[in-house]
């Protein structure tokens, strides 16, 4: 009778970007149906939490941007779709002709009030959060048995 034996072997792997992960990753997963799921679940789970964060900012912001919180929904996987209003864009980057908006940003690396904001927050912060775990989730599922 076999029996199985399970070994621990500690390797560093070195990953610098997505994509190189992603000519890793196809080298060991079991399919590329496995590569692109997880990559599908990481963009659907990161357009949420990015339209939840701007949504949240613009309640907290009020005024016409609380009112265009609504307009910021996800679209297909890993889009957020926003607009949709005639006062949307107004209240996202505001305006110098008309009063209602806040001061225009500009549209320069730190311009919007809570979408493109939320979005750089996600770049910066929680985008390596959670890709790391969409990553280790699949390794987990497909490669420790």
């Amino acid at each position: 009778m076999a029996t199985r034996t399970r070994v621990r072997v500690d390797t560093l792997i070195q990953v610098k970007g997505v994509n190189e992960f992603r000519r890793f990753s196809r080298f060991l997963a079991r399919s590329d149906a496995d590569v692109r799921r997880a990559e599908r679940t990481f963009q659907i789970a990161a357009a949420r939490t990015v339209a939840a964060m701007s949504q949240d900012e613009a309640r907290q912001i009020g005024s016409v941007a609380a009112k265009s919180a609504a307009d910021v929904r996800t679209g297909t996987p890993g889009t957020v779709v926003y607009g949709g209003q005639g006062y949307s864009m107004g209240a996202e980057f505001g305006s110098y002709r008309y009063k209602q908006f806040k001061i225009w940003r500009g549209n320069q690396e730190d311009a919007g009030y809570f979408l493109w904001p939320s979005i750089r927050r996600f770049r910066d912060k929680r985008f390596i959060d959670m890709w790391s775990k969409q990553v280790w989730k699949v390794i987990r599922n497909d490669f420790i048995y």
